[in-house]
């Protein structure tokens, strides 16, 4: 059995306009959209940019992402064999590249002066203290 992906794709210091890539994976019981994206950078495109950490709590928030238009939790969200899913990034914040976005940083606002741009920064709030951009 497999499930269909078609995951919003846009590098912004490089790409004209965004566009949407589909992959076709193999399903497995318990699969969610984390672990689907993690299965296509590992075995399909290691080009694609999305926030590969799990806190194994569900609190953490930096998996978030849109899937047919809801905004989820990509480590909760269970996926179904035989569909297609939209996964877009999140919306409101700073685009960085495909799926990933500046948490700090709401679409619209400018950075405040001073202020260091620092990946992780979701992973920080929850006291986890570590992130890792795939």
């Amino acid at each position: 059995m497999e499930v269909s992906l078609r995951i919003f794709r846009f590098d912004p210091s490089e790409d004209e306009s965004p566009r949407f890539e589909t992959y076709s994976i193999p399903w497995e019981e318990g699969s969610t959209v984390l672990s689907a994206l993690r299965y296509i950078y590992e075995n399909l495109d290691r080009a694609l940019a999305y926030r590969d950490y799990e806190c194994y709590r569900g609190l953490c928030n930096s998996c978030r992402v849109v899937v047919d238009g809801r905004e989820l939790k990509g480590c909760r969200t269970l996926i179904e064999p035989g569909r297609e899913y939209v996964i877009e990034p999140l919306r409101g914040h700073r685009l960085i590249r495909d799926l990933v976005v500046d948490f700090a940083v709401r679409e619209g606002e400018r950075e405040e002066p001073g202020r260091e741009h620092r990946e992780g920064t979701s992973a920080e709030k929850c006291g986890s203290g570590s992130s890792e951009l795939a």
